[in-house]
């Protein structure tokens, strides 16, 4: 991604295929060098040549993180700072050449030093597909991957973990979303239970250290996300003496004065330390509902259970050289944080139950209501069930300031950050969504924060990030770290320009092969959930024809048509329309497979159908799951 940009066609430079003594750098180079042509050198990045760069641009360079400086004389020299910018700085070739590159130079440099993707391990028979989505984040400028373990990396000092890690995944994969009715079935709420990560399998030290190579060779950071204290299912499943609900079928909160419980913890956390070296850890602790229920526990207070078991666990994670990292919600005066909050049960729907382990439970939803929400509520319905949450927001005061906080509450304004930074913390915007992020430049470049992280909490495979709106953060957060010109006041272009980049780059292949532009939408909608925690997407699901496609040889071809993957519903309320792409409206997941045409009274997605031959016609064959109408229109490319 660049930041400023001065070249002149006149003139195009060819670059030369030679090696570059790295492998990945290699593998970028030729995606765009020739048999002759200049050589490409790389040098340090020295004050002579930004002043040399500063007169020819007739500006300052500014600074920033992860520089590098392109120029484009007789031949082309890449300036760095680190070695992840030769990789930026090749990406940046990459998208300025066309049978040679401009004479000139182009600088490039990120706002913030971290820029991150947080996803889980991917399954074991898809490494690949990991390392692909390892170059895409790169290719996009980014530097940090949280990678959340939970029972899916080998545990050499506890197996057990990871036998339980497969007998619980086993249970989920019976039927889809059922970690979601589990998450229901006890007298409080259990969010986001995370099964995806492996593909619900265990990748072996050497897989792991696979994925690890692979990052550390680029130069991209993995943090390792090992969620404890909350979250904790893979932890107690089979140690369920650990849980601090001991009556709890399905315990997910571990107990923070059971001493043998941080012996485990320590024990895999050694585990993982040995393997990644990480500078820092997540250790989760993100939406904690249960402290000082169990016999060690009854009598302490919420906030000093918590304000222990962070230092534990910081100091231990010190002492290896580590640094600690947490979720930012329950040290954080946040809605649904760490203020005191009753969660309502909601009334059985309809007799609706959960069986687990052979036993049935009564299934009902949750509402989070703040103490004085819940107290006027009680009024008008006295015989609320509720579940009381203690604040642990006031652990704050009594917590090591080395911590780094991941928060996700940055839509809440930014008293939390500043709180964060009064103290000494360090904040990275986690779970961030940029196309939604209120002066996000500005905010993550404050004095305390590290920088933002884009979350996916599914499966990492292409579709599913693409549907639940990752991909679009990615590339749309991507402009908002590089470039100079990002205009916060109006974004409504960059959602545009996100979506033809998208669109060009998942394409590439089938526009420039023969291929045939088809414009279409339909008139209805398919219900279903966020991809994630538990749900994933299943295609056949979202099958709702072909376009049967017939060429003047007589010969016909197929080409599948998926509701969300790559057609969506018309949007008839030109208001809304107005505001799609800003509110990531259901409409939008097919960017990137296909791109958003909003005219003036009009709304369609188009799609490139690679062809073998002159068309004659095309006609959509429809199936049972397609409940409406598709209208289309097709022009030969």
């Amino acid at each position: 991604m660049s930041t400023l940009k001065k070249l002149t066609l006149n003139k195009k430079i060819r670059i030369k295929k030679t090696a570059l003594g790295a492998e990945h750098l290699d593998a970028i180079l030729a995606k765009f060098a020739e048999g002759e042509g200049s050589t490409l050198a790389f040098f340090p990045l020295t004050k002579e040549i930004e002043e040399k760069a500063e007169s020819f641009f007739g500006e300052a360079l500014p600074d920033g993180f992860d520089r590098y400086l392109i120029v484009c004389e007789d031949g082309v020299t890449v300036y760095f700072t680190n070695e992840i910018s030769k990789i930026y700085a090749l990406y940046e070739i990459l998208r300025n050449y066309d049978g040679g590159i401009g004479g000139g130079m182009i600088y490039g440099r990120a706002y913030m030093q971290m820029r991150g993707y947080k996803t889980y391990l991917p399954p074991k028979d898809d490494i690949a597909g990991y390392k692909r989505v390892m170059d895409m984040i790169l290719y996009l400028g980014y530097n940090t991957l949280t990678i959340e373990l939970v029972g899916a990396a080998e545990y050499k000092s506890h197996p057990e973990i990871n036998e339980g890690w497969e007998e619980l995944c086993a249970i989920f994969a019976q039927r889809n979303g059922f970690t979601r009715d589990i998450a229901r079935s006890f007298i409080y709420p259990k969010n986001s239970i995370h099964v995806e990560s492996g593909g619900g399998k265990v990748l072996s030290v050497e897989e792991l250290c696979e994925i690890r190579d692979y990052a550390y060779a680029r130069g991209i950071e993995i943090i390792p996300e090992m969620p404890c204290l909350s979250h904790s299912d893979y932890l107690l499943y089979k140690h369920p003496e650990f849980a601090e609900v001991p009556e709890d079928h399905y315990p997910d909160v571990c107990c923070p004065s059971n001493p043998d419980y941080y012996k485990m913890l320590f024990e895999i956390f050694d585990d993982m330390i040995e393997i990644f070296k990480p500078k820092r850890i997540n250790v989760g602790h993100d939406e904690l509902y249960v402290l000082g229920r169990c016999p060690r526990c009854k009598g302490k207070r919420a906030a000093d259970l918590l304000a222990g078991d962070l230092t534990k666990i910081r100091d231990f994670l010190a002492s290896r050289g580590v640094k600690t990292m947490l979720w930012g919600d329950k040290v954080s005066k946040a809605w649904h944080g760490g203020n005191p909050a009753f969660h309502v049960r909601l009334p059985q729907e309809n007799g609706r139950t959960v069986t687990f382990k052979e036993k049935t439970y009564p299934w009902r939803g949750f509402m989070c209501r703040s103490v004085p929400e819940f107290l006027e509520y009680v009024k008008e319905h006295p015989s609320t069930e509720a579940w009381f949450v203690e604040e642990t927001a006031s652990c704050l005061e009594n917590l090591p300031s080395d911590l780094e906080i991941s928060s996700w509450s940055y839509f809440e304004g930014e008293m939390h950050e500043d709180t964060h930074a009064a103290k000494g913390f360090c904040t990275l915007f986690g779970n961030c969504a940029p196309d939604r992020f209120r002066d996000m430049r500005r905010r993550t470049t404050k004095t305390g924060s590290l920088g933002f992280s884009v979350s996916n909490w599914g499966n990492v495979d292409p579709i599913s990030a693409q549907r639940e709106g990752h991909l679009f953060r990615l590339f749309f957060g991507a402009h908002v770290a590089w470039d100079k010109d990002y205009n916060e006041g109006n974004k409504e272009p960059l959602y545009r320009k996100v979506a033809e980049e998208m669109f060009a780059l998942f394409n590439k292949e089938a526009l420039a092969a023969p291929h045939i532009l088809v414009d279409h939408t339909c008139d209805f909608a398919i219900d279903h959930y966020s991809f994630d925690c538990g749900f994933r997407v299943i295609r056949e699901d979202f099958y709702i024809g072909d376009y049967e496609i017939t060429y003047k040889n007589g010969e016909k071809s197929l080409y599948p048509v998926v509701w969300g993957e790559n057609i969506g519903p018309a949007i008839k309320d030109m208001e809304k329309l107005r505001t799609a792409l800003s509110d990531r409206a259901v409409s939008f997941e097919p960017i990137g497979t296909a791109l958003p045409l909003i005219g003036k009274d009009t709304f369609a997605y188009r799609i490139a159908i690679p062809v073998t031959g002159e068309v004659e016609s095309i006609r959509f064959v429809k199936n049972e799951k397609c409940t409406g109408e598709v209208a289309f229109a097709w022009v030969r490319k």
